[in-house]
């Protein structure tokens, strides 16, 4: 049931995400455009898409800036190791051949273990590791289907948050009656109240954090 729910879960999330973007974009634009001499409804329609389209750009571009951000340090810290590993293996050549030359009764020893080394190893790939190709390929395989698995669901929730931003007004009036119709209108009002007072709290919340970011 949760993987079927995740893409409206996925989609709603990003809504109310962008909520606070898509109002001060719409409010925006329905004082500019009905000066072009359009029709109410014509500025309204014009409004919403052009709303809707540049918050899901400003989160797009959000999504890559972080990535982009965060993947260059990444790969810095991969190819600072990848850098570091010649000269280590380097000095520890250096170190070894020293050692045995000075010490021939450690090459002696080093040489049989070497050779033990090596038949385990070949004992090990035989036994444990060729046995173990087909889990590996298997867990790939699950890997690459979970991350399209996972693209599909971002896919399906920006189709869910572009639905959510342009009839959350319809859904606030129905959340409203239904809130009506399953209490009194004193305690009904209470809920609602306390619902506008934890969406101002919460949307406040995120908005600091976003501009902090």
């Amino acid at each position: 049931l949760m993987g079927v729910l995740m893409p409206i879960i996925i989609g709603s999330v990003m809504a109310y995400l962008l909520i606070p973007v898509y109002n001060g974009l719409y409010r925006t634009f329905m004082r500019w455009l009905p000066r072009a001499r359009l029709s109410r409804e014509t500025s309204d329609s014009l409004s919403k898409g052009l709303s809707t389209a540049l918050s899901l750009l400003l989160l797009i571009i959000v999504v890559v800036g972080l990535l982009l951000m965060a993947g260059p340090q990444v790969l810095q810290s991969i190819m600072d190791v990848a850098r570091s590993v010649p000269s280590n293996v380097d000095k520890f050549s250096v170190w070894m051949t020293k050692l045995l030359k000075d010490y021939p009764e450690i090459l002696s020893v080093a040489t049989e273990g070497l050779d033990n080394f090596e038949t385990s190893l070949l004992g090990i790939i035989t036994d444990y590791v060729m046995p173990s190709v087909n889990t590996l390929i298997t867990g790939i395989t699950v890997g690459v289907i979970n991350a399209l698995s996972f693209m599909f669901d971002i896919i399906i929730g920006l189709i869910v948050c572009i639905y959510v931003l342009n009839s959350k007004a319809t859904f606030a009036a129905q959340g409203k009656k239904l809130v009506y119709s399953m209490f009194d209108t004193g305690y009904a009002n209470a809920v609602i109240d306390d619902a506008r007072s934890i969406h101002k709290i919460f949307s406040g919340f995120i908005s600091g954090k976003l501009l902090d970011s």
